[in-house]
């Protein structure tokens, strides 16, 4: 009947199963012998243990964020009128103070560098070829038209 009851409410199921029950309808099975005391005492006892140090983490851990957080708001509104006070000595410190010209720093002024105009480089002038002198071939044929 509980089971039934849990799978209606969509509940996840724990449960001790011997070898004379049907595991599938579970859907966390821890295999024990459902019929002794003992078995049924100590796996009850790591059940609710587990469950007490998961909520004591849980509770550490908000407890942790909490102050984590009231830290943070502690230091801010620590710091807040610092600032505000630092902030209103520098107004009425600058309200007070004469208002002064700023120093004219004296600007120098660079000269212009002169540009130089490029110089042209001229090809140089190309030189007549040299005469190719004559083969000694061409030596003989020459003289024998002569």
């Amino acid at each position: 009947i509980a089971i039934k009851e849990a799978q209606k409410l969509k509940i996840p199921i724990f449960a001790m199963v011997d070898t004379n029950s049907d595991p599938r309808e579970v859907d966390y099975v821890i295999p024990s012998n459902d019929d002794a005391t003992k078995s049924i005492d100590k796996i009850m006892t790591l059940v609710t243990d587990a469950i007490a140090e998961g909520l004591q983490e849980r509770k550490n851990e908000k407890e942790g964020q909490d102050q984590g957080q009231d830290q943070e708001q502690a230091e801010t509104e620590i710091a807040a009128p610092e600032a505000k006070e630092a902030e209103a000595t520098t107004a009425k410190t600058a309200a007070e103070a004469p208002v002064e010209a700023p120093a004219e720093t004296p600007v120098v002024e660079e000269t212009p560098a002169v540009e130089e105009t490029p110089v042209v480089e001229e090809a140089p002038a190309e030189a007549p070829a040299p005469e190719a002198e004559a083969t000694d071939d061409e030596n003989a044929a020459a003289a024998n038209e002569e």
